[in-house]
């Protein structure tokens, strides 16, 4: 067993803990596992990367994952990491990977050899535990808090605070045939475990990291329950005005509940940013923009848009940003496809690309008309050279599913949602613990 610590003045803890079987009862404390020191960060390019491990270690985990081709075990930790300061994380959900070694005092020692972001949202807390039912694959779940953090009023007029993401799947992701790119990216301590392999003289690299995505059958069932699929013909999307999703006769398409997909094959040098555009009013006062940039290898889900309590200052509506680099390919001396899926949920967003990038948030349109969904590719014209298609993304594929959980697919579900009785209308009288009945809010005693 690991736990969450750190030592004020030194750094954060993962304390480790041993138990015979037979009597769960009697721990033995092993010593630290791991002993980062204050505010570490991993990758040779910082923060940027692998995010910076705070002061102290919540919620933390110790698993393998095997590869799929050999079996072999690779050990990881996951920690929620308080106290870094950086812009948008005051606490974060990192990773790490780890060499593990025997002490001589009879404990362990790990040793970081590759770190990552787990979530560059405010997904948090987040916890994991083998599938038995299910070739023991790891699944994990995280937690986002709603993003009043204590703002009472605005808490009690949604009805709740938090909700869990989607569980996810944990394996070792593995993209074999890729060459390092020119500033030596993969060649940097980062999130990447690399070789060489060499065929008939020529040198590639193989390419591994932890990955993670949504669980498939979760992905199946909520696609399954939609009350509307749409398909979108692939092509070449130039800068321009925001094409927004539309059903064959040609109706804008509006859900506040859907999942898209989206395979984008070919993203232009000239191209400054592309993305989708969720939770949108007709007229654009309200919507949050998911904008990759090519030349920043960053993803940013843009909220200061998102909702009037934004211009009335009633909510925050901060950047969420986080890296995301697609690798080379050798056969093709071009990048990997770039495969993105987005759910969204009421005030849930969740992005997922390549299975190695993730980000959750949080936002709240005023307007019931904010229920736009949209794509739109922008250029740079100073960059612009001689082909065509440098200002073009190549969209291959993109699919919408609408209106998740309001037909219920019994094969799949088990005859109802997550909450089967939960009324369509959430707007019922709250429960509200009184100032008689919590001693004048008092919630326990020395708080």
């Amino acid at each position: 067993m690991v736990l969450g610590s750190g030592i004020k003045g030194v750094g954060p803890r993962m304390p480790l803990y041993s138990t015979p079987s037979s009597d769960l009862t009697k721990w033995t404390f092993l010593g630290a596992l791991w002993e980062p020191g204050m505010n570490e960060t991993f990758a040779t390019d910082g923060v940027e990367i692998s995010g910076s491990q705070g002061f102290n270690f919540e919620v933390s985990g110790f698993y393998t994952l095997q590869e799929e081709a050999n079996g072999t075990e690779r050990y990881f930790t996951n920690f929620g990491a308080e106290g870094g300061s950086v812009e948008g994380h005051a606490r974060w959900a990192l990773w790490n990977e780890g060499k593990v070694t025997a002490r001589a005092n009879g404990s362990v020692a790990y040793e970081t050899i590759a770190a990552g972001v787990s979530d560059w949202g405010n997904l948090y807390a987040m916890t994991s535990f083998l599938d038995t039912k299910n070739k023991d694959r790891r699944v994990q779940w995280g937690w986002s808090e709603d993003e009043p953090n204590g703002n009472l009023p605005l808490s009690r007029a949604i009805g709740y605070n938090g909700a869990l993401g989607l569980p996810r799947e944990l394996f070792v992701k593995t993209i074999e045939g890729v060459v390092d790119t020119a500033d030596k990216y993969l060649s940097k301590k980062g999130s990447f475990i690399v070789s060489v392999n060499e065929c008939k003289g020529k040198k590639t690299l193989t390419a591994s990291t932890k990955g993670f995505r949504p669980l498939p059958q979760v992905i199946h069932a909520l696609r399954g329950s939609a009350t509307g699929s749409y398909t979108y013909p692939r092509g070449a999307r130039k800068p321009g005005v925001v094409e927004m999703l539309k059903d064959k006769s040609g109706k804008a398409i509006h859900s506040d509940q859907f999942s898209l997909s989206a395979t984008i094959s070919h993203v232009g040098k000239a191209v400054s940013e592309l993305g989708f555009i969720v939770r949108a009013s007709p007229d654009g006062e309200e919507q949050t923009k998911i904008i990759y940039h090519p030349h920043k290898h960053r993803i940013e889900i843009h909220r200061e848009q998102s909702s009037q309590l934004i211009t009335k200052k009633i909510l925050g509506g901060s950047t969420i940003w986080g890296h995301f680099r697609p690798l080379i390919l050798a056969r093709t001396n071009a990048q990997e496809d770039i495969n993105v899926m987005i759910f969204v949920d009421g005030s849930l967003i969740e992005v997922f690309v390549n299975d190695r990038f993730a980000a959750t948030t949080r936002v709240y349109p005023w307007r019931e008309d904010s229920m736009g969904i949209g794509f739109y590719v922008k250029g740079d014209e100073t960059k612009t050279g001689s082909g065509g298609d440098d200002q073009s993304a190549t969209i291959e594929d993109m699919r919408l599913w609408t209106g998740l959980g309001e037909k219920v697919d019994k094969k799949n579900l088990g005859g109802g949602l997550v909450w089967p009785k939960r009324p369509a209308d959430s707007s019922s009288k709250l429960v509200w613990d009184t100032p008689d009945q919590t001693g004048n809010g008092t919630w326990w005693a020395g708080y």
